[in-house]
This record gives structure tokens, C-alpha cells and sequence, in this order.
């Protein structure tokens, strides 16, 4: 069975700009070499797989994550001591060409991340050495294809372990391996006057081997949702949500036989459009419920975007 949800207070931090810093604090009680993928879930919000604007579009996002619960694989509370805070924040240049590729618009992403440590571990652990540079996540395929009612989007990343990490030490801020992401999904505007907007994004991650250890970790699956309507000519609020799904085991002599993960999230969000600057400041918070072989917490997210 599920654990079923916990009441918790959202604690909402969330900074744009690339010179964060935060003093955190973390429990103490290691609980072995435990690797989840480098997709952040609750990382896309509303109208997600919209097309970006012609040109080049900077986009910052903050992610700040607490928990101090901790499942086992039936979704029972597993009995671990410790607390787990994690902020990190989020860089992208996107580039939007005038090429199109069977009918779709040609897009190419760069993104480099700020972190006090890797995210969403499987463990109440977590380090307080300072905020470094984590994973850099490359995509050098994105199309997206315009319809009446909406957008679909596919594209393909790469994640690079560029950021610090030492298997045996909990404080790194690297996963430690590189990802490759296939993303797929729509944002649906139901209705003729597109008050209504509807977005579904998952992206399936595929592991490489972690330095320094046998392991590779299994695949895993990340879906962000979002329902949201207009109000007014620059508010757009709703609901949004996340889930994590584990899809293969981990493999390796040091992989750890706990079975597979998951987890959801489901919160609130609103987004307010900055035509100046033609982009938009965007707020959102999850509390995390069915959890299983995770931690459960509250995830919050705060995004600016603009063209250049």
C-alpha cells in the first residue's frame, strides 16, 4: 500500500540569479550509495511545451526541496532520523531558429546549474559544503509542432558530470554519471478563446555508470503536469503536479537491493507575464505524497524568463 498523504507546512525559499547562496542543514545518518536521475521534478510549469520566442530566451529557475520523511518499498515510513534541504538553481539559454525539421521549429538548449548538493537523493542525507557548480544538461534536438489547439514537443539531452562528486561522500553536488533524456509532451488549449491551458511533459531518462562505483543506476521517468487558466490579461494560475517512477532496477555489485522508487507531488502555482521584457515571473509549491523507496517532502520553484 501507499503511504497516504502528511499534512506539512509548505516552506516556500525561492532566488533568481546565479549568486545564490544558502547555509543548509543535514541529518547525519549515511544510508549507502543511493542514485536517483538528474531530471528535477516540478522543474516545468504551466504551458510547458509552449514554443519559445524566435531568437535567443534566458530562463532561470530556482528549486528548493525539504524533506524529513523517508519511505521504504511498501510506502511505510522507514524509520530514518535526518532532514534533507536542497536549493539549487538553474540557467538555460534557449535558441529558437528559423529552420523548421518536418514541420517543426528547431530549438537548441544549453543549461548550467548552481546546487548544495545533487538532487532528490534517496536518503535523509545530505551535505552543507557550500553551493558549487552541479550537472550541465546540453540539448542539442528540440521540435516543437504548432497546432490550432496547442504545441507538441520532442527533444532529445544530454547531461554531463560536471559537477563535483566522490562516491564515497554524500556532500557532492555531481551525480556522478551522465544522463541521456528523451522529452515528450503537449500544452492543450481547450477552448477557443484559450482561457483554459493544459500541459503534460515527461522525460525519460537512460543511465550511464557512476564514477567510482559499480553501479548504474536504473531508468527513470519524470512527469510535470499543469491546469491553469487566465486572469486577466497577465495572471495565469492553477493547479500543477509532478511523479516519479523508476522503470528498470539499479545494476552493479554496489547497487543497493531496495527495489524501485517513486513518488508524487501536487501544489499550486500562478505565473505573471512581463511584456517589457516579453517574459514572465512564475511561482509554484508541491507537497509530495505516495511515496515509495524516496523521501517525501515539499518542493518549491520560482522562474524568471525574458528574451535577449
Amino acid at each position: 500500500m501507499f503511504a497516504t498523504p502528511r499534512k506539512s507546512a509548505l516552506r516556500t525559499l525561492a532566488a533568481a540569479g546565479l549568486g545564490v547562496v544558502l547555509a543548509v542543514e543535514a541529518g547525519a545518518q549515511v544510508d549507502g550509495a543511493l542514485h536517483t536521475g538528474h531530471s528535477i521534478p516540478g522543474f516545468h510549469g504551466f504551458e510547458s511545451c509552449v514554443r519559445p520566442p524566435l531568437g535567443v530566451s534566458y530562463d532561470n529557475v530556482t528549486i528548493f526541496y525539504t524533506a524529513s520523511h523517508e519511505t521504504d518499498r511498501d510506502g511505510n515510513d522507514a524509520g530514518t532520523s535526518g532532514s534533507v534541504k536542497q536549493l539549487s538553481n538553474h540557467t538555460t539559454v534557449t535558441w529558437l531558429s528559423p529552420w523548421r525539421i518536418f514541420g517543426a521549429n528547431y530549438t537548441a538548449r544549453a543549461r548550467v546549474s548552481l546546487a548544495n548538493s545533487a538532487p532528490h537523493p534517496r536518503s535523509l542525507s545530505a551535505g552543507n559544503d557550500g553551493f558549487d557548480i552541479g550537472d550541465t544538461y546540453l540539448e542539442p534536438l528540440g521540435l516543437y509542432w504548432p497546432g490550432e489547439k496547442g504545441y507538441l514537443s520532442l527533444r532529445y539531452g544530454l547531461w554531463l558530470d560536471t559537477g563535483d562528486f566522490d562516491s564515497e561522500d554524500l556532500d557532492s553536488v555531481g551525480k556522478g554519471f551522465r544522463t541521456h533524456q528523451l522529452s515528450l509532451g503537449f500544452t492543450y488549449y481547450p477552448g477557443e478563446d484559450r482561457l483554459w491551458n493544459l500541459s503534460l511533459l515527461g522525460r525519460y531518462g537512460y543511465h550511464e555508470q557512476v564514477d567510482g562505483l559499480d553501479l548504474t543506476p536504473g531508468d527513470d521517468v519524470v512527469v510535470d503536469w499543469s491546469a491553469g487558466r487566465r486572469l486577466g490579461q497577465r495572471w495565469n494560475a492553477g493547479l500543477v503536479g509532478y511523479g516519479v517512477f523508476q522503470t528498470s532496477r539499479d545494476k552493479g555489485a554496489d547497487a543497493a537491493p531496495r527495489g524501485f522508487y517513486g513518488n508524487a507531488g501536487i501544489g499550486v502555482g500562478a505565473r505573471y507575464d512581463l511584456p517589457s521584457i516579453d517574459g514572465s515571473a512564475e511561482l509554484r509549491v508541491y507537497q509530495e505524497f505516495n511515496s515509495f523507496n524516496h523521501t517525501e517532502g515539499q518542493t518549491a520553484a520560482f522562474g524568471l524568463k525574458f528574451q535577449i
